[in-house]
């Protein structure tokens, strides 16, 4: 199984106190070999910029940056990179989020894990990809149904 997970996810992972909170079991999961993160050049400066701004660093856990950077490095470090097709056009309120469909389309994933519901989630499925929050990401890894 294959996925593309969203900066939201990152977000929610490194800014939570709870170990057992799904956005980090799902990137656990990447790192134990569950299913084959995939990324894109793209989509790993997102998530660094994401996670260097003021606003998300503000509030979150006195080990953030600790573990902002162990997750950041573990999730690259065990994904897919690939290069998508940029001319891709399928979030029309927010044409950034296209490198998510483009890199999951590059890298025959099955899903895009994400906490964006204006953009993302509601979008379903396209070509195949699903669109799912963590929570029922894990809710398919767990029942093994890819």
């Amino acid at each position: 199984m294959r996925g593309v997970l969203d900066a939201s996810l990152l977000v929610a992972a490194v800014r939570t106190r709870n170990p057992r909170s799904a956005s980090r079991l799902v990137i656990e999961a990447a790192a134990a070999g569950i299913y084959q993160p995939v990324i894109t050049d793209d989509i790993e400066a997102e998530y660094r910029e994401v996670l260097s701004r003021d606003r998300i660093r503000r509030g979150a856990p006195p080990t953030f940056h600790r573990l902002a950077t162990g997750i950041m490095e573990g999730l690259i470090g065990s994904a897919e990179r690939v290069e998508p097709d940029r001319s891709l056009r399928v979030v029309k309120d927010d044409p950034k989020d296209d490198k998510y469909v483009a890199a999951a389309l590059a890298g025959r994933a099955e899903y895009v894990v994400t906490f964006d519901r204006r953009h993302l989630l509601v979008l379903g499925s396209h070509e195949g990809i699903r669109f799912v929050t963590p929570g029922a990401f894990l809710g398919i890894l767990r029942s093994g149904a890819g």
